[in-house]
């Protein structure tokens, strides 16, 4: 499971629950969409991937911050915890 949420600083726009696949083989709008994140004026997306459905075991959580017309500008990560492990 993989939850989305945005945002336009620190104020929430938008969550969205979707499935790993939907995630990495899918046609998200707020992962793909430079013009939709400019429309709802989202600056800011947290990614959240569990390795359950029933999102208890966090994998790894990122932030993706883009510009005013919706481009990515940069991420960093947040939680990894392949990293923890090595």
């Amino acid at each position: 499971m993989v939850i989305i949420e945005a945002f336009n600083s620190e104020t929430p726009i938008e969550k969205i629950c979707i499935s790993i696949y939907e995630y990495y083989d899918g046609d998200v709008a707020l992962i793909d969409d430079n013009s939709y994140r400019k429309k709802k004026h989202i600056n800011k997306i947290i990614v959240s991937i569990f390795t359950d459905d029933e999102n208890t075991d966090l994998e790894k959580k990122s932030a993706c911050f883009y510009d005013v017309e919706g481009k990515f500008i940069s991420d960093t990560i947040l939680f990894d915890k392949t990293a923890e492990l090595s």
